[in-house]
């Protein structure tokens, strides 16, 4: 199924193609970069569907550039029923398969498309995918078909999966639907550093998961495993505020025992992401101290202003 050829489903614009299409708008084409490092050889999921044919199909396609060899070699399937032309398939289920694009015919530049930089770990989870649906299954419009394909693939990579019902059954739209559901912004994933002058937070975003390692004006760093809730408005990432990270902070030991029995909140930081940065609200801790350095007040993280971070991606 494997074939060696210029990739032009992901850089035929760069190339300058245009392509025709039959509809009242043009072909959508996107691209979301799902990356949490930069990998050897780029790898791309495309998710496709034929636009100038009714009800058209959707597809995917997996391709893997090789720089040194300035090849890529490229893997498309899509599920049909068996039988080409089998009408049984819109009452009953009837035999399916997962066939080659390549030999289907349907790779043309009328293609709606969703273009997507993925790590090798997102990769294979696609693959993992297609192999469940090239054992023998069953097809049947709508609930075992070429748009169930897509989003079960969507799924392994953590996409926001839409609903599909009335036009959104027509293949095209499904995957024009799926592509306007995720953007660049809901997506964190990379390597960040703050460039603040000590560098204070690097955040590692894979998916909603979060190794937070901050620095100290000492050199001395702190990492700890998070996660990261929220939406493309404003996503949350914590850090406790337990006994390990304000010794880390530098609080005293009786300091210490005081704000943890005035039960501290986590701080957190909330990021909006803008092409390759990250802005992010930092919202820590506050105490306050009497004359003989016990705790006077406890601010906790959110009750007082949020100083401003810029991130920038790093590989």
């Amino acid at each position: 199924m494997h074939k060696l050829m210029i990739v032009t489903l992901f850089c035929g614009l760069a190339l300058g193609l245009e392509p025709v299409y039959a509809g009242a708008d043009p072909p959508l084409v996107k691209e979301i970069d799902l990356r949490a490092k930069e990998e050897p050889s780029p790898l791309y999921v495309v998710f496709c569907s034929r636009w100038d044919t009714l009800p058209g199909h959707a597809f995917v396609v997996l391709g893997k550039e090789d720089a040194q060899a300035m090849m890529s070699t490229v893997d498309a399937f899509g599920y049909y029923p068996e039988t080409s032309g089998n009408t049984k398939a819109v009452l009953k289920r009837v035999p399916g398969v997962l066939a080659d694009e390549f030999v289907r015919g349907t790779l043309a530049p009328t293609l709606v498309r969703l273009i997507l930089k993925v790590n090798k770990a997102d990769f294979d989870a696609v693959k993992a995918v297609r192999d469940l649906w090239e054992s023998k299954g069953s097809y049947k419009l709508i609930e075992r078909d070429c748009v169930t394909f897509v989003m079960d693939v969507a799924s392994a990579l953590g996409l926001t999966v839409p609903n599909r019902s009335g036009f959104d059954n027509i293949p095209w739209n499904y995957v024009r639907k799926l592509a306007e559901a995720n953007s660049q912004e809901q997506h964190l994933d990379g390597f960040w550093e703050s460039n603040d002058p000590g560098h204070r937070f690097r955040l590692e975003i894979t998916r909603r998961s979060c190794v937070w390692i901050e620095r100290a004006a000492s050199g001395t760093t702190l990492s700890r495993q998070g996660t990261v809730s929220g939406s493309a408005a404003g996503f949350r990432v914590e850090r406790p505020n337990d006994a390990d990270v304000l010794t880390f902070l530098g609080f005293q030991p009786t300091l210490r025992g005081e704000i943890l029995a005035a039960e501290a909140r986590p701080s957190f930081l909330v990021l909006v992401r803008s092409g390759n940065s990250l802005s992010g609200s930092w919202n820590g801790l506050a105490a306050i101290k009497d004359a003989q350095a016990h705790l006077k007040e406890l601010k906790q993280p959110g009750t007082t202003p949020a100083k401003l971070y810029t991130f920038n991606r790093v590989f």
